[in-house]
């Protein structure tokens, strides 16, 4: 049996995490870490890219090893956008 049946890329081949502001997600500070910053620093969530268009979507609040980010294709994922700039979700 596949463990990953959506074939979605390794963690490590999707780009650099960005909250929405843009700025570059500090992985080793979540609020609920040790020493954690404040959630107004690092935003709610991060987003990831990778090349073929898929997108991993993170919660800041939590470290990246406890949680399972959201993975979209590219497809999903404009379609996801266009909900939000549409108040549909």
């Amino acid at each position: 049996m596949s463990l990953n049946p959506l074939n979605m890329p390794n963690l490590d081949e999707f780009g650099e995490f960005r909250t929405a502001s843009g700025r570059l997600w500090n992985l080793s500070a979540t609020p609920l870490s040790p020493g954690g910053e404040s959630t107004n620093d690092q935003g709610c969530v991060a987003v990831a890219h990778h090349p073929d268009g898929s997108v991993i979507l993170a919660d800041t609040k939590l470290d990246l090893v406890d949680q399972a980010p959201m993975f979209f294709l590219r497809a999903e994922w404009s379609d996801f956008k266009d909900a939000i700039r549409e108040n549909r979700v």
